[in-house]
Parts: C-alpha cells; sequence; structure tokens
C-alpha cells in the first residue's frame, strides 16, 4: 500500500518527537504502538477519527493538518518561502481575496 498523507505526516511528528517509543507513549490512549507503527508505514489507515483527535486534543495542531502535505513546506523554495511569510502577516479577508484572485487566474488559463 502506497504511503498517504497521513502516514508522512504521522511520520514527521514522530520524528519531532525523537523516537517512536516517546510518540506512541504520547497517543497512548489513541493507539498503541505496533497500530502506530503500521499507521507511518501506510499498511494501515489513518481513520478520521484518529486524524481529528490527534490534532484536537493531543498535539493542538490547526484543523485538517493531518490532511495537508506538510512534508512540502520543508523543501520549499525561498520564493515560496517569502511568499508565504508576507501571506501569513495578512488579514483573513486580505488571504481569501488572494486566494480567490488565483482561483479565478487558474481557471482563465
Amino acid at each position: 500500500m502506497a504511503k498517504n498523507i497521513r502516514a508522512e505526516n504521522l511520520g514527521v511528528i514522530r520524528y519531532l518527537n525523537l523516537t517512536h517509543k516517546s510518540f506512541s507513549k504520547k497517543l497512548e490512549n489513541i493507539t498503541n504502538s505496533a497500530y502506530l507503527s503500521e499507521m507511518i508505514d501506510g499498511s494501515r489507515e489513518v481513520s478520521n477519527s484518529v486524524a481529528r483527535e490527534i490534532e484536537s486534543v493531543l498535539l493542538l495542531l490547526p484543523d485538517d493538518w493531518m490532511d495537508r502535505d506538510n512534508l512540502s513546506l520543508i523543501h520549499m523554495s525561498k520564493l515560496d518561502f517569502e511568499l508565504m511569510r508576507l501571506i501569513l502577516v495578512q488579514s483573513t479577508q486580505a488571504k481569501q481575496g488572494l486566494v480567490d484572485f488565483i482561483a479565478n487566474k487558474n481557471l482563465e488559463s
């Protein structure tokens, strides 16, 4: 089975926790170490309920963090990073306007 985005994100979180043991300890109320290994290697699905529980209860991650490509942020170019940095400080309204503008430009292409 191919690794999916949730499996990759679990791998990122595990890496940030330094060891599988320390990570599985943090998740002991959600899953056990063996299931965690299977979710990380992609052989077991990370269910919606487990993904949401990891985000909200355990790690206080933003909504749907487990469903986005967080690994690609590590490989982001300098230009892309600068653009992201500039966008992050804008108001929600300005961000939505930019999203709408770019989405419409892509539809016109």
